[in-house]
């Protein structure tokens, strides 16, 4: 778990073409019950800053829920990893 407030989301990370408000709607509605899981979202820690690679309408539900922790898998890498791993997750 990690602060979703730490997780950096302007780093031109995000490799669709838009996010969708209602998929961000669909997803929050479900986060808000307690026996829905989703997997966590994709993180790279360059040792001072968060870049999400993929999970940005998870990220935007959680935000929008008001949750402060978010499930992460990170890993070690630089924003340029983590645009790398939007585009492959995103292809």
């Amino acid at each position: 778990m990690i602060k979703v407030a730490e997780i950096r989301t302007d780093g031109g990370t995000q490799s669709r073409a838009a996010i969708s408000d209602d998929t961000i709607a669909e997803y929050a509605e479900a986060m808000a019950d307690p026996d829905t899981v989703f997997p966590p979202v994709v993180v790279y820690y360059d040792g001072s800053e968060y870049w999400l690679a993929d999970g940005f309408h998870r990220v935007a539900a959680w935000r929008k829920i008001g949750r402060e922790e978010i499930p992460a898998e990170v890993r070690q890498g630089d924003r340029r990893q983590a645009v790398l791993h939007s585009c492959l997750a995103n292809s």
